[in-house]
């Protein structure tokens, strides 16, 4: 047996943590077993039932409200499905400044997967956990947004994330991610949960080895991603927890912050990215809102410096930033035509216009579309000879939370049947 994992199972003994018939129903610590000292739990006074006392309240994804859109129903075609899991208590704020300026480089590396020579779907998730602001009974766990392909709904959230002490269920948190997201158990989908965070993984009432060995069980690929503290116990939590999950621990360095090069090739592909912005039509009641916010991530991306900014277009040219909810142009080609759009939601300067004329306008800006993100992905792949002069891609190791996530999904999907083109 596995040192760490032998250390692990002893400390998850002493911990007392609380195997349930059911392992899918999660129970909060009762508040005098939690302090700020880690105090370990008192035993139950009836022994042979380890759960008398502790209420059971059931994970229920419809009490986790999200502001992006969910991915409805299954096309058939193959898919990657990551979801993220962010430890958000009150020394993580770096931690959340990775994920917002990574996610771009994340999905473009995802990008260029195929399976059987067909291009993946992307589907990204994201949850935090850890942060004393959120309900104790129900984990200090929230689920910040399902499966989605609303990629600036996800900035958008990240960039409002904000940190604060609590207790940190590794365990429970997994959980409730595969409990309550859509997973597509079929051939051609890659299913993966990267849960990161500083503390010990076996904090919780959630024994960590069921929830573990039945993830694996359904196919759930899940990875462990430490961000060091220092301290070689709550690492070895960490290792364990790795080995129960039948992969490699990944550790980061969490305060690092994340360098998206530059390149000769950012301004004229940021000239793009603004000649894009105005072939999106919004339509609906929020059709104007998501065109403010697609510029207001913009902003936030431009601020980060570097190339992150770049990252974000590269991306937006891409089959993978997908806005049919609130666009006329991806309505449009998800659709065959806009026909079942109500005038009422149409933008003013449509609603005067005849059908056909309708047509032609939303068929105008998708071949203006087209023309742009053409050039943007051409540039590109010259942007990306540039890079790959300067640094090599693994130079720097599993660093940061992107590059754990893009190395880690990299080996994995090789495994399960994808080619990742370089």
């Amino acid at each position: 047996m596995n040192k760490g994992l032998a250390i692990a199972l002893a400390t998850g003994a002493l911990l007392g943590v609380i195997a349930v018939n059911n392992p899918s129903e999660a129970v909060p610590v009762p508040q005098n077993q939690v302090s700020q000292n880690r105090q370990l739990p008192q035993v139950a006074q009836n022994q042979n039932d380890p759960k008398e006392g502790w209420k059971l309240p059931k994970i229920d994804d419809k009490s986790m409200a999200s502001t992006v859109a969910p991915v409805e129903g299954d096309d058939g075609k193959p898919v990657i499905q990551v979801a993220i899991l962010l430890d958000t208590s009150g020394s993580m704020s770096s931690l959340i400044d990775q994920a917002k300026t990574e996610l771009w480089s994340i999905v473009n590396k995802l990008d260029k997967a195929r399976y059987k020579g067909q291009k993946p779907v992307i589907e990204v998730a994201l949850y935090e956990y850890g942060k004393s602001s959120l309900e104790r009974e129900g984990g200090y766990i929230q689920q910040l947004a399902p499966f989605t392909h609303d990629l600036d709904g996800l900035s958008e959230i990240l960039f409002s994330l904000k940190t604060n002490g609590g207790d940190e269920y590794c365990a429970w948190v997994i959980r409730s991610a595969m409990d309550s997201l859509k997973w597509k158990q079929r051939k051609g989908s890659l299913r993966m949960i990267f849960v990161a965070g500083n503390e010990p993984f076996t904090q919780g009432p959630v024994e960590v080895g069921p929830v573990l060995k039945e993830a694996d069980e359904k196919g759930i690929l899940v990875h462990p991603i430490y961000c060091s503290n220092g301290n070689q116990s709550d690492r070895i939590t960490w290792e364990s927890a790795a080995d129960l999950a039948h992969t490699d621990l990944k550790v980061i360095d969490h305060t690092r912050v994340a360098q998206v090069p530059k390149t000769p090739y950012d301004a004229r592909i940021q000239e793009l990215n603004s000649r894009l912005n105005t072939t999106y039509i919004g339509y609906g009641v929020k059709g104007q809102q998501n065109v403010a916010r697609q510029r207001a991530q913009d902003s936030n991306m431009a601020s980060v410096g570097g190339g992150a900014a770049t990252e974000r277009a590269v991306t937006k040219a891409s089959a993978n930033y997908r806005n049919e909810t609130w666009d006329l142009v991806d309505k449009a080609e998800a659709e065959g035509g806009i026909s079942n759009v109500d005038e009422a939601a149409l933008p003013a300067e449509m609603k005067k216009m005849d059908s056909k004329e309708r047509e032609a306008y939303v068929a105008e800006k998708a071949a203006e579309r087209k023309e742009i993100q053409t050039e943007i992905r051409d540039l590109n792949r010259k942007r990306q000879e540039f890079i790959s002069q300067k640094q090599k891609d693994n130079a720097e190791g599993d660093v940061t939370l992107g590059r754990a996530v893009i190395n880690t999904v990299k080996t994995k999907a090789e495994k399960a049947g994808f080619v990742i083109e370089q």
